[in-house]
């Protein structure tokens, strides 16, 4: 993972705990006129720090870096069992 430079991890920490990830890959598309398209996945939030709008912080810090990136479309993946 960490020599793929089409994929950005992002951790975030509260003083030395980690309590937020999220992963960024951007990928070639022929569609959308070229641009890329972002897939985000492994958004995880520690149980105590849930419902506090930590997610949202960054997945807006994601979306954000795609739109820099020129992505015209962001899929965010699931596995099933979170469903």
């Amino acid at each position: 993972m960490m020599t793929n430079d089409e994929m950005t991890v992002y951790l975030a920490e509260s003083g030395c705990t980690p309590v937020r990830t999220a992963t960024l890959m951007m990928m070639p598309n022929i569609t959308y006129a070229c641009a890329p398209t972002a897939f985000v996945e492994a958004v995880v939030v520690v149980p105590e720090m849930r419902r506090r709008g930590v997610a949202r912080l960054i997945l807006t810090m994601v979306i954000e870096d795609a739109r820099t990136a020129g992505c015209d479309k962001v899929q965010l993946l699931s596995h099933k069992r979170h469903a």
